[in-house]
């Protein structure tokens, strides 16, 4: 049983490795890890269900063999492709939208995953054919225990070790010493020889030309590659342009040095509110310039939070001047520092990036605003920066203020709202000013912008009046686990491509309407349980990255722990279930609903109460097992209820759940959550699965 080891294995591993490389390309936001696990699920699918009409493999092991090699080499080929192609499809520092990031990744995943899914249905009909009976469902629990040893691998090894690809080429080694090990049994000396010719030929293409260093010259075109690594909590790049150095955390612009203009609004135009400023906390971006900018006054201590420990290596490295020796700086989290500080506050400057991902988005919810006026003096003010809207604020842009505006109204007493180079927000228990040039006079503070020179009081507060009537709107709040903020971003991203996702559902919908018609009650249950299980597990995460904000790293890790709860699940079904019937299966079916009401009870008891941070980790860890353990359970006992041969049962019901995962993945995370949040898509799951039972029943015959 060595081949569906290997093939779990090579599949998960680079799952895992070309995810990651997938969140870098297209900017970090965690749709993308639902748009690609959709895509995954849906080639691979495809691919099994291609299996089902090979009628001539069941002696075919030199194709295994050859497939399996082939699908290890293709992996770093893939990688390679998508960041070459990536500046040459879309423009160079610009975003892709949501149907660009769906196509691109279909197309550059479709040869790896369809040939993973052809290879299970062919190993599945290979071992059949030699036991003589039916083994699909013991394949399928083999094939995960190698998806859990490759995920261990790349999670606790490779990652931390290895850039990507000397990653991928390690797993293609893998993968060629277990084959070998395979053929040189099987007595093959053409197998042996391919073998060897695909080592080779990949090693020799890692030693000349270096693809890890020159992938990142693809996505940074024109610009001088200083640094590049993967961290727990994204891609770090620094590059060279000129004079100035340039940050980027997963493809995306963190900040610039030498930027005056950002530096000084940043800083200026909250610290100037007040005389008296005795300590002040910035959130992030401390080494772009900021600090020079806020030492300008007298304050006796700044804390500097980073929640990526790197960021601060890299400006001891490259831009030692911007910390100044007056600084203590935290490297972690802004909520743990703020739960373990006992320190006051007299004002909070933010410099993290706008809320287009849920990490950064943890910093703008009513959950940490409130926690942060814990922590501040009477009448102490904080800056957050959102994007410009110049002389146009409409919709979904003005959405996005007016979730800011609502959610800050409901901690502070003042807001005002000084546009710029961004639109900053300002709120405080006291009054606030708009006349920046003349407080600049009045404190007499070293500017070179923010000035009389270059502002006109009158025209600043004209703009910030009209900006405020016209974001001063019924909006909702910002919350942990209703991440309005985030998916108004999402709705901004979306439109700004022309597109909608309500689109979606409506598409999806009337697609699967003739197959649910055609397909018999087995086929739709296992439809239904993939689609669940896909989206519990972008949900968990989703909740992973609210509660703790480095699913970067854990994404893997929370796939392999899915994985081991498929395996054991597979591995453990017939003694938990000893005897398959019908009736179980829709037992089973309404059994994952009410599961999903103990993850909606555990999200909700997240959100209400200070859970330590090992059990929450814990708690989820556990979740996503169990959702796997169910899922494997339904999956095993629908291949031996079904009838048929061995190669359409295992082609169908694997093609049905890998079709079912597949939009799970994508709906839940570009649909459901945007529309009804967390707690509203588990409801909707939960409901899902209960009405999917009753279909069953009435597909009985």
């Amino acid at each position: 049983m060595l081949l569906p080891i290997c093939l779990g294995l090579t599949a998960m591993a680079s799952q895992i490795i070309l995810l990651r490389e997938f969140l870098v390309i297209f900017n970090g936001n965690e749709l993308v890890i639902g748009v690609m696990l959709s895509n995954w699920m849906l080639l691979t699918g495809l691919g099994a269900w291609l299996g089902k009409f090979s009628q001539k493999i069941n002696q075919e092991l030199k194709g295994i063999i050859s497939s399996l090699l082939l699908l290890a080499f293709l992996s770093p080929v893939t990688l390679f492709m998508a960041d070459w192609l990536r500046n040459l499809v879309f423009i160079p520092g610009s975003m892709a939208g949501i149907v660009q990031v769906f196509y691109s990744s279909l197309i550059l995943l479709l040869p790896f995953c369809v040939l993973s899914g052809y290879l299970f249905t062919r190993i599945s009909t290979f071992y059949s054919a030699f036991t003589g009976q039916n083994v699909a469902a013991k394949v399928y629990s083999i094939e995960s225990i190698g998806s859990i040893a490759g995920g261990i691998m790349v999670n606790f090894f490779l990652i931390f070790f290895l850039k990507p690809f000397h990653s991928l080429l390690v797993i293609f080694f893998l993968t060629a010493t277990l084959a070998g090990f395979i053929a040189f049994q099987s007595k093959m000396k053409t197998a042996l020889l391919l073998i060897s010719l695909f080592t080779v030929l990949l090693s020799g293409s890692m030693l000349f030309l270096n693809p890890d260093q020159l992938s990142r010259r693809f996505l940074f075109p024109q610009q001088d590659l200083l640094f590049y690594k993967d961290t727990p909590y994204g891609n770090l790049v620094v590059t060279r342009t000129a004079e100035q150095l340039n940050f980027f955390g997963n493809n995306s612009l963190l900040f610039t040095t030498n930027n005056i203009v950002n530096n000084e609004e940043s800083v200026h135009y909250a610290l100037l509110q007040r005389k008296t400023l005795d300590n002040v906390l910035l959130i992030e971006g401390g080494i772009s310039g900021s600090i020079h900018e806020i030492v300008k006054y007298p304050v006796q201590h700044i804390e500097y939070v980073e929640i990526n420990p790197w960021i601060i290596q890299l400006g001891e490295q490259y831009a030692p001047e911007m910390l100044d020796k007056q600084v203590s700086i935290y490297r972690g989290d802004a909520k743990l520092f703020l739960k373990q500080t006992d320190k006051r506050f007299d004002a909070v400057l933010f410099q993290v990036p706008e809320p287009s991902t849920l990490q950064a988005n943890r910093y703008y919810t009513l959950e940490f605003l409130a926690l942060l006026k814990t922590r501040l003096n009477p009448g102490a003010v904080i800056s957050i920066s959102m994007m410009p809207t110049e002389n146009y604020v409409g919709g979904e842009a003005g959405q996005v203020q007016a979730c800011m505006l609502s959610t800050l109204k409901k901690v502070f007493g003042h807001m005002v709202v000084i546009p710029g180079d961004k639109n900053y927000f300002l709120a405080s228990d006291s009054s606030l000013r708009t006349d920046i040039a003349q407080l600049t006079d009045e404190r007499q503070i070293p500017t070179e912008y923010v000035n009389g020179y270059y502002l006109d009081d009158d025209l600043l507060q004209q703009h910030s009046s009209e900006i405020m009537k016209k974001i001063s709107i019924h909006a909702p709040l910002n919350r942990d686990f209703e991440p309005t903020l985030y998916f108004a971003q999402i709705q901004y991203w979306l439109s700004y491509f022309g597109h909608s996702i309500q689109i979606i559902p409506v598409i999806a919908f009337l697609l699967l309407i003739p197959w649910f018609i055609r397909s018999g009650g087995i086929n739709s249950g296992i439809f239904i349980t993939g689609f669940t299980a896909s989206s519990l597990e972008i949900l968990l995460l989703f909740i992973f990255q609210v509660l703790f904000g480095y699913v970067y790293l854990m994404a893997g890790i929370l796939i392999t722990v899915f994985m081991a709860g498929l395996a054991l699940g597979a591995a453990f079904g017939k003694r938990i279930i000893p005897i398959p019937t019908y009736g179980r299966l829709i037992r089973l079916q309404i059994t994952i609903g009410v599961y999903c009401l103990l993850v909606l009870g555990c999200c909700m008891v997240f959100r209400n109460w200070q859970i330590a941070s090992l059990l929450s980790h814990a708690v989820i860890i556990l979740l996503i097992f169990g959702t796997a353990m169910l899922a494997s359970l339904q999956f095993q006992m629908a291949t031996v209820v079904k009838q048929g041969t061995v190669q359409r049962i295992s082609g169908a019901v694997y093609s049905a759940d890998m079709l079912g995962a597949a939009l799970g993945a994508l709906i839940v995370s570009a649909w459901l959550t945007p529309v009804f949040g967390i707690i509203g898509s588990l409801l909707l799951l939960s409901g899902l699965n209960v009405a999917s039972g009753l279909l069953m029943v009435l597909k009985r015959k």
